[in-house]
Order: structure tokens, then sequence, then C-alpha cells
């Protein structure tokens, strides 16, 4: 998207310094800014508006400043876009707490962001810029990521809830970034409130689903904190076995044929597991009904999928059935423990229960009083 010279405000005066460059006035303004005609909106622009979430435009339009203490290299970053898209320069401050301070004091700059770019002042809620419907996909996903860095968190690798939220006490916000998360993404935010004595009502998108964490995983967070977090939860997320299958028919890349499908990705499956894994797909439409070429919509599945290695999509069932025989030859248990004690998913522990139960090599001992059923192996079952 551009913006022309003649879509200005008459409120501007403007001088052409040659080579597309125009020097800027407003009234009362002591200095000009130097900007490059037609202006073009890109992902500097996309950026320098998330940070503005951190940030503040004067309500009488005389300075715009910006605060970062979690990532100090965005202060910067912040004085750098300015000075590259207009020709002027921020005052930089390092306060005794750690937090970097910006400002620019300019009178024509912050003229400029409010009537040509959307920004908004302190006294105003804080919103989506018009423009963001007009962009490149590249660009709405560098503003989703800076705005992220700066008002958004996401839960510790450590803790089994991941999500992801975003806070802001405007609700305007809110609402537009879940709309456009829902329309340009297909990620699911839910909209939640609270309560602070003394404060008012704060606002958060909250996003908690596998698929959706995916799916953002393909945008990220421009602060290095919150991206390596993202990544360690996105390396705990396992394909199901629908998804494997379809994986693994992608990678094959048309060379595709169950004998190097079982050999290269499922050592530890019989090839009729991996057919009726096949016939699933063509009911579902992923692949083609007369081949295993993957269809537009198999594609679009894989395109959401995290690039995680086969090796570690699925233990070998073999050896994990044996470790649970020998942890319950032991200690009679129940799921959550043997998941717990051997790092096996509790899916995973549960299907191999039912799998040991309907060969006879382990039994229901009881229930204790939280109703958690406890297994032991059968007697002379095995050694």
């Amino acid at each position: 998207m551009e913006i022309l010279l003649n879509q200005l405000s008459s409120k501007f005066y403007v001088n052409d310094r040659g080579n597309s460059i125009y020097e800027l006035w407003v009234k009362n303004s002591q200095k000009p800014i130097f900007v490059r005609f037609p202006f073009v909106i890109d992902k500097d622009l996309a950026r320098l508006y998330g940070m503005l979430y951190d940030g503040s435009l004067s309500k009488n339009l005389s300075v715009l400043s910006f605060s970062q203490k979690k990532d100090p290299n965005k202060a910067y970053e912040f004085a750098r876009i300015i000075s590259s898209k207009f020709g002027i320069n921020c005052t930089i401050t390092k306060r005794d707490n750690g937090t970097f301070v910006v400002v620019a004091s300019n009178i024509a700059l912050c003229n400029f962001l409010y009537s040509c770019l959307d920004f908004y002042k302190c006294d105003e809620d804080a919103k989506i810029p018009f423009w963001m419907e007009n962009v490149s996909e590249e660009i709405v996903k560098e503003y989703l990521r800076y705005a992220f860095a700066m008002e958004g968190s996401i839960s510790q690798p450590q803790k089994n809830q991941k999500e992801i939220r975003f806070h802001s006490t405007s609700l305007l916000l809110v609402k537009q970034l879940q709309n456009l998360f829902k329309s340009e993404f297909n990620i699911n935010f839910s909209l939640c409130k609270y309560y602070i004595e003394g404060y008012g009502l704060k606002y958060f998108l909250s996003c908690c689903a596998r698929d959706d964490f995916i799916k953002f995983s393909k945008i990220g967070f421009a602060l290095d904190s919150h991206q390596k977090r993202l990544l360690n939860h996105i390396e705990k997320i396992k394909f199901n076995s629908i998804e494997a299958t379809l994986m693994a028919l992608y990678l094959e890349n048309r060379q595709i044929n169950l004998s190097s499908i079982n050999k290269n990705y499922f050592p530890y499956l019989k090839k009729a597991a991996i057919l009726s894994r096949i016939k699933k797909l063509r009911i579902l439409g992923l692949i083609k009904s007369n081949n295993l070429i993957l269809t537009q919509k198999g594609l679009r599945i894989v395109k959401d999928l995290p690039n995680l290695s086969f090796g570690r999509l699925r233990i070998n069932s073999k050896e994990a059935e044996d470790k649970i025989l020998f942890y319950l030859k032991n200690k009679c248990s129940f799921n959550a423990e043997i998941s717990r004690e051997l790092n096996f998913d509790s899916s995973t522990v549960r299907g191999i229960l039912k799998r040991l139960i309907d060969r006879n090599l382990i039994c229901f001992s009881h229930k204790d009083k939280f109703q958690r059923k406890f297994y032991r192996v059968n007697s002379g079952e095995w050694i």
C-alpha cells in the first residue's frame, strides 16, 4: 500500500527537496520531517505500529514516545525506523530500573502518524490501523509479531497448560484482533476480561487449543524469550496418526510406495495398519482416491503442521509395552503415574494398557478414593 503526495491533508506544508524527498511542516511545528513519496507502508511501519502498544502519541500531537524493558534492542529499532522513514533523530534514555525510553518531539511527525497512518492518541482507544486490510499477509504477520511482543504473553513450557495471551485496556483492539486472527489465519482466540481494583476493566485474548498453537507458530513473537517458549511448546506437540501418515506421504514427494513409507517413517507398524490409515485419508478427502498424492485439502493441513522429525513422532510400541510391563511387575499403578514415571504420553499409555489387557498380560486391580484405575501384571503371565 502507498500514500501519494496529493493525498496529504491541507494542514501540511510541502517543500520539494528533490529525488522524491519532500519536507513536511504543519502549523506551529518548529522542525520538519523528510518523507519519500510515494510513501510505502512496509514491514517497518507494521513493526512501528505494533510497538506503539508500549508507546504513546500525546493528545496534543507533539510527542511520540516508546518504552521497553523486556528487550532494549526494540528501543533502538523504534528509533531506527523513525530516522529512516522521517529523517529525524530520537532521544534514547535509560532509567534507573533498566527501562529504555525513546522520545521524538516533532509536531509534523505526530500529525503525519495520526492523520496518514491511523496512529491513535493516548486519550483514545488502541486499535488496528485501517491500512491493515490492504497490505500483504507478511506485513500483517509482522504487525502481529510485534504487537504480541509488546502486550502478549505465553505460559512457561514446564506448565502442562499451554496458553498464549494478549492483554489490553482497549476492548476495541482485542475484538479487532480476535476477528483478524479468525478471518486471516483461522486461529480462535477467546475474549476474556477481569477487574483490577483502582484501575478498572482489563481485557485479554486467550489461545490454548493445539491446532491454534500450531497455526500461531507460523506467525510467532518478535521477542526472543517468548519465541523460545513458543518453540518449546511446539516441540512437545505430537502428530496424531492421520497427520503423521499425511506428512509421510508429503515428504515422499510423489515417489510413493507402501514399502518405502513403512521403512522410512513407520518401521514399528505393520503394513496393514498403514493401509488402514491410508483408507481413512481417502475417506477424509486428504489424498486422491486412485493414488497416494495429497489433495489441496491435504496440502493445506500439512502446511499448518510444525516441522518435527519423524524420529520423535512415536515411540517403538514393543519397547513401550516392555517398559510398562516391567514397571507394573514391580508396582501396581494407574495411567497418569505410569505416564509421568516413564515419560510417555498419557494417550500412549492408555492404548498400551488396553492392548496388554486384551492379551491377558495385565488386569484391572482396583480404584482408589480419587477413582483412579490401578493395574497389575497377571501372575505367571510375564517374567
